[in-house]
């Protein structure tokens, strides 16, 4: 299988499995990251890597360790990478791959640390090291939130703060000049996953909400300013914070 075949892997529990041809397959690694809930992986087109970091042992016992290992898969075997800067630990962070800027880079946003506070930092991956954004404004801390490359920038939506118990519903960009607030968009929720579709398109779905787990898909439509709006067409099932590759 080459390198692009892995856009689609998944790993739990410390196995690695990928999808190639409608069927799941699991790969033997000599080494791969520790099992952990709650991490990020995202795909990095410039060295078709994709990049593993952070989550929570799923260890029982008090506290539990929170994880900032950085790790790179190629198809075959995983790699874990030295990088001379990171994030600090945390789970429940959003991680997505993107070649809007003139470098394909994977942004790395928010998520909990592990006090339990949100994080509202914003990092980029160039293939071999992290680098700290340190933008102004900032979109406000959370964790668990859709996110998404999208146009020329970052969109993200929703997610959860755990400070106040609440769930969120505001959209943000990022572009060159920062962070931006758009319109606020369907039901609050955490937990969903949103990928872009045809460049001016992205499809929102599967979230957690005050009400239960969620199945409705959402576009948001560039030519809409960033507002978000409801397709109520064939609806797949509804599940709780799926997990995907970009």
């Amino acid at each position: 299988m080459n390198n692009v075949g892995m856009h689609r892997m998944a790993l739990a529990l410390a196995a690695t499995s990928s999808l190639c041809a409608q069927q799941w397959s699991q790969i033997l690694t000599p080494t791969q990251p520790a099992a952990a809930n709650c991490a990020a992986m995202a795909y990095h087109h410039a060295t078709e890597r994709t990049v593993w970091f952070g989550g929570q042992s799923q260890l029982t016992g008090w506290p539990i360790p929170f994880f900032h290992e950085t790790w790179v898969f190629d198809g075959r075997g995983w790699q874990q990478a030295s990088p001379t800067t990171q994030p600090s630990p945390r789970s429940f962070h959003a991680m997505v791959g993107s070649e809007w800027s003139s470098q394909s880079h994977v942004y790395l946003f928010g998520g909990g640390a592990a006090d339990g506070s949100p994080l509202s930092d914003l990092w980029q991956w160039n293939g071999t090291t992290w680098q700290d954004l340190a933008v102004s404004p900032v979109c406000p801390a959370r964790c668990n939130p859709a996110i998404a490359s999208y146009g020329s920038g970052l969109w993200i939506f929703g997610g959860y703060d755990p400070v106040t118990g609440d769930n969120l519903n505001d959209t943000w960009l990022f572009g060159s000049g920062g962070w931006t607030q758009t319109a606020d968009g369907p039901m609050a929720r955490h937990g969903a996953r949103a990928v872009e579709g045809d460049g001016l398109t992205i499809t929102m779905h599967g979230s957690e909400s005050t009400t239960g787990i969620l199945s409705d898909p959402t576009p948001l439509d560039r030519n809409q300013e960033g507002a978000l709006h409801q397709d109520l067409r064939e609806l797949p099932i509804a599940r709780h914070v799926g997990r995907d590759v970009q």
